[in-house]
């Protein structure tokens, strides 16, 4: 409820419950195999145990782990009696690699002498734990670490938190002899703190230690290295250990890597190019590490290694994300520095590990810390009224109360007396920046629900509102789209340069995209929709009916505005496969089609009551934006008066197979900030109410031939030309034909039907047959058209 997300639960050392210690007795030669040994095993109570062994290093005397029967060992592994070339065998002695524990399976788990025979294995070894995984959202960076998970901890429990107290040293001292810190470019990193040890071991880790960076998903290394490790996830600082003898004079210089260092090797053995750009920590003749995100090779803790250099420092966010992406290169530093880390805990953290390498590696601390300051970095303020605090919330929360919860996050306050408070985060909290967000810490401590669900009486809003909301309208298209068996999609607008490509030859390209799969703006929805579409028949779809609205990026064509990217809405349909299946009702199964599409869009456009529209064979929606992923035989554009609205047509064969679909795919894709302008200007402005028809109308078909290029939008301006327009009430297509012999001659027939109805009488017979033959007349001298009889 405090929004840190428990993301999972494990109970260490549960598997092991019927992993016993139990020490080796005998041992002798399998009877039928050469490289098995029989055994006979105490687990403390009862007869040993007689178990089949292969491993070399099994002798008498070991204490070792002992899976006995009904023992579960995960990956479907559950240890039964058995018998193994002849011999029975009643349980298992484990390797680390059986338990779970590490990758050694190169003989048996051989436990300490002093392990208790009869123990659990969890109990023994003092293994039992729970792990919880905690989801952290970006804007927490002070969550990432144990003791801030404390903090939040302590902030609705009110309990004290017990920090580890290492003595802080004093400013420079001995250390001051033996390292310098230089800092050119104070904006990358405004402060360094160093210690140094001298005369460490390099040893592996204690046990203890190594389960717990295991715990956490890291992999020990050493007992120096651990200890930075260790101390990371303890305090959410990245720290950084260098071999002091390579350190040239022990100078430390952090500075920029252009003109200084084109490639490095780091820990991880690669050769990293290195940008201009890219912060370095040098010893001004050589890099030592790529600041905040990774280590050198050259200077990497060692068997050998004697003297360590402990780094503490504070690195620009912007600066390290930006070195992370174009190195391709993410760790456990870089993801807390690129988020904002302490910069007031950099002493705390440097002295806290050196304490610990001295504790585990020997070795002596030389006296005095090192801290080079060269911006004063300070907390952030900022002005907090209680009263708005309540408004907004829509309940009342005490001052008092308010008091104890800024005392319990570490946010001091100041004119607590006056109506408008001044508040100063804690250095760790880089997610508060102003009042909203210290308003939103007195809601997740007093809890969220307590908050009412309904506060309108008490942040009553202002300011004018349109006739139609925008979100009415969604609602409106949406609810439209649905009633007729659509699916909505929703997608991120970031595609690959592949299928960016495909609909426009200039697509919005992301300069630092988090994902190089996805490196473009979308120029179009229908990209998203094919993607969809390409999914669904993977499981199975046969006919798909999907929507998305969403918005699309285009590079202005405007000279003075190069370089400027338009963001604008777009509404897209598809369908594709079969729509209806073949069935006893409907002996044939129906297929996607341009007219089904047409019906789709007639069907939205008329809810909206955009009933005055016409279609035509343009060739694209915008000028911006070409149209050459349509099949051009069989795409439209739909315009209401002057202006563009939509596209409708099938997508290219060539781009159906690129997208790997079984089925052909039609789609209409809508300007959608123009559909709601037009909804708008007749919600603004209703057309007048028109009574029912008094007088019955008279209706008549005309079927004609004529050449196959006229179109029927021509025919259909000719008869309109040719009647009274306050007696022919509508036309309408309802026919085309075409035989072989038509073809062969290039010609078509199409017929319309035609509705006649005067307001103020009854129509006679003679004035509509006038009007048709007038009608015919038109058709053969215009259009060089003849009745079909």
């Amino acid at each position: 409820m405090l929004g840190l997300e428990i993301e999972a639960i494990e109970r260490v050392g549960a598997a092991w419950d019927k992993v016993i210690v139990g020490e080796v007795l005998e041992v002798m030669p399998h009877p039928n195999a050469d490289k098995l040994r029989l055994t006979k095993v105490s687990i403390g109570n009862g007869e040993p145990l007689s178990i089949v062994c292969g491993a070399p290093n099994v002798r008498q005397g070991l204490r070792v782990a002992v899976a006995i029967i009904g023992a579960d060992l995960g990956g479907g592994m559950v240890i039964k009696k058995a018998k193994i070339r002849g011999e029975v065998s009643e349980g298992m002695i484990c390797s680390e690699r059986e338990l779970g524990i590490s990758q050694n399976h190169e003989g048996i788990w051989e436990l300490p002498n002093d392990a208790a025979i009869g123990l659990s294995l969890a109990d023994a070894l003092g293994m039992r734990d729970t792990i919880f995984e905690v989801g952290i959202t970006p804007n927490r960076a002070d969550c990432l670490s144990h003791i801030g998970i404390a903090r939040e901890i302590r902030a609705i429990t009110g309990e004290r938190i017990r920090f580890p107290k290492p003595s802080i040293s004093e400013k420079g001292g001995e250390i001051a002899k033996h390292v310098r810190v230089s800092l050119p470019q104070p904006e990358l990193c405004p402060r360094y703190v160093a210690k140094l040890v001298r005369g460490v071991t390099i040893a592996p880790s204690p046990n203890w230690l190594k389960r717990r960076l295991e715990a956490v998903g890291l992999r020990p290394i050493n007992n120096v290295v651990d200890v930075t490790n260790f101390v990371l996830m303890e305090c959410g600082h990245p720290l950084h250990a260098f071999d002091f003898d390579v350190v040239e004079n022990g100078f430390i210089e952090v500075r920029t890597a252009g003109g200084f260092a084109d490639e490095f090797v780091t820990l991880d053995g690669k050769k990293r190019k290195m940008q201009s750009n890219a912060l370095l920590i040098t010893d001004g003749k050589k890099p030592l590490g790529i600041a905040g995100i990774m280590g050198g090779e050259n200077s990497e803790i060692r068997d050998t290694t004697k003297d360590v250099l402990i780094e503490s420092a504070y690195f620009n966010p912007t600066s390290i994300r930006r070195s992370a992406k174009q190195l391709g290169l993410s760790s456990d530093a870089s993801y807390r520095f690129e988020r904002g880390a302490d910069f007031n805990i950099l002493e705390y953290a440097a002295e806290r590990a050196a304490k610990m390498i001295v504790e585990l590696a020997g070795g002596e601390i030389v006296e005095g810390v090192l801290d080079e300051c060269a911006i004063l970095l300070k907390n952030k303020q900022l002005r907090f009224r209680p009263a708005r605090a309540n408004t907004l919330l829509g309940m009342s929360v005490s001052t008092k109360r308010m008091l104890e919860i800024f005392s319990l996050l570490d946010i001091q306050v100041q004119n607590s007396e006056s109506p408008e408070w001044l508040l100063t985060a804690p250095s760790y909290r880089i997610d508060l920046e102003r009042e909203e967000d210290a308003i939103e810490e007195i809601a997740r401590i007093v809890g969220y629900d307590e908050v009412p669900t309904s506060t309108f009486e008490h942040a009553p809003l202002t300011g004018i509102r349109d006739p139609l909301k925008l979100r009415d309208f969604d609602s409106l298209v949406r609810t439209t789209l649905l009633s007729i068996g659509a699916n909505e999609c929703v997608s991120i607008p970031l595609v690959s340069a592949k299928n960016a490509a495909q609909f426009h030859d200039r697509p919005v390209e992301l300069i630092n995209p988090l994902n190089t799969e996805r490196d473009r703006m979308r120029t179009s929805v229908a990209i998203n929709l094919l993607e969809s579409a390409r999914v669904s028949e993977r499981f199975g779809a046969e006919g798909q009916r999907i929507f998305e609205i969403g918005n699309v990026f285009h590079y202005s064509v405007k000279p003075e505005q190069l370089g400027y990217v338009n963001q604008s809405p777009e509404l897209g349909i598809l369908i594709s496969g079969t729509q209806e299946p073949k069935t006893a009702y409907n002996a044939e199964a129906i297929p996607s089609d341009i007219f089904l599409m047409k019906g789709i869009a007639e069907s939205l456009l008329s809810r909206i009551g955009i009933r005055e529209f016409e279609y035509s064979a343009e060739k694209s929606l915008q000028e911006e934006k070409p149209s050459n992923f349509l099949d051009p035989s069989q795409s439209i554009t739909v315009s209401s008066g002057m202006r563009q609205i939509g596209l409708i047509g099938r997508i290219a064969p060539a781009l159906v197979k690129t997208y790997d679909l079984r089925s052909d795919v039609w789609i209409a894709l809508f300007d959608y900030s123009a559909l709601y302008e037009i909804k708008r200007k007749l919600v603004e402005n209703p057309a007048p109410v028109r009574p029912l028809p008094k007088y019955p109308s008279v209706e008549r078909d005309i079927a004609i031939m004529l050449a196959e290029a006229i179109s029927a939008r021509q025919v259909e301006e000719t008869i309109r030309a040719s009647a009274k327009q306050e007696i022919l009430r509508s036309i309408r297509l309802f026919d085309h034909f075409q035989s072989k012999e038509m073809k062969l001659a290039s010609e078509r027939s199409i017929a319309f039907h035609l509705v006649f109805r005067s307001d103020d009488r009854t129509l006679e017979e003679h004035e509509v047959d006038e009007l048709i033959i007038l009608i015919i007349k038109r058709l053969e001298g215009e259009l060089h058209a003849r009745l079909r009889v």
